[in-house]
């Protein structure tokens, strides 16, 4: 009577890996959809308050969230994946004084502020 193991065929052990990569590329899908549908997007554009110009390469961040944005040449802006709640946006440009607003952000939903 044999008493060891049998060895495992590598053709079960590759079918093996194949599932747990399955599983496990499914359970990153699954969290991904999960942080979309608690998240928006925050859209906007930023002009000057004397001129009503675009401001071009303007600095737009969500401090709490440590992400940052530059406008484009149209002065506008667009943070994706942004979680739902309250969100203080930071604008500087030059040596300009920064300004700060306050953003709802609904989840699936796109949120517009001009600054």
């Amino acid at each position: 009577m044999n008493t060891q193991p049998s060895p495992v065929r590598p053709s079960t052990r590759l079918l093996r890996f194949v599932a747990c990569l399955g599983v496990c590329l499914g359970l990153v899908t699954l969290s991904a959809s999960a942080a979309d549908a608690n998240s928006g997007s925050i859209t906007g554009s930023v002009s000057s308050v004397s001129t009503r110009n675009a401001l071009q390469r303007a600095t737009v961040s969500i401090p709490a969230l440590n992400r940052t944005e530059l406008t484009d040449s149209a002065g506008k802006f667009t943070f994706v994946n942004v979680p739902a709640g309250v969100q203080e946006l930071a604008v500087s440009y030059g040596g300009f004084t920064d300004l700060r607003e306050r953003v709802v952000v609904s989840a699936g939903q796109s949120a517009s502020v001009d600054l």
